[in-house]
């Protein structure tokens, strides 16, 4: 498939970053064989489900209770994700960043634009160059 894809869209609730930067690495030796450039390859990481709070009751909820229940998974299984203090979120949107993804599309589980809002200012507080 490497040889005819026009881009890739990895699920962040499916991997954490260590598992994404595994996965790419092996495309990326793919699309070599192929004769493709990796670097000119785009990716994504798609369905990475949002939500700040500074309430470690609200985060537990939301992934023990919306999460987890919704996608057939342990709430453990889900810590990755930027679901909890903006410090967290702030350090689970890096740890993509650094596993080499070029873009992540958040999905706030609720309060969309206010959630949205906060991450914004959560990435320009922290000096990220993830957010645009």
């Amino acid at each position: 498939m490497a040889s005819v894809a026009d881009g890739w869209f990895a699920s962040a609730y499916n991997a954490t970053p260590e598992q994404y930067a595994a996965a790419r690495a092996r495309l990326d030796e793919h699309l070599r064989t192929a004769g493709r450039e990796p670097d000119a390859f785009p990716d994504a990481v798609a369905t990475t489900w949002l939500y700040l709070t500074e309430s470690r009751r609200e985060s537990e909820r939301v992934l023990g209770e919306v999460l987890a229940p919704t996608l057939g998974r342990d709430p453990e299984q889900l810590a990755h994700l930027p679901v909890g203090s903006p410090e967290h979120c702030a350090d689970a949107l890096a740890a993509y960043a650094a596993a080499g993804a070029r873009e992540l599309l958040v999905w706030p589980v609720r309060d969309g634009v206010a959630q949205l809002e906060r991450c914004a200012a959560v990435a320009s507080a922290a000096g990220s160059g993830w957010l645009r």
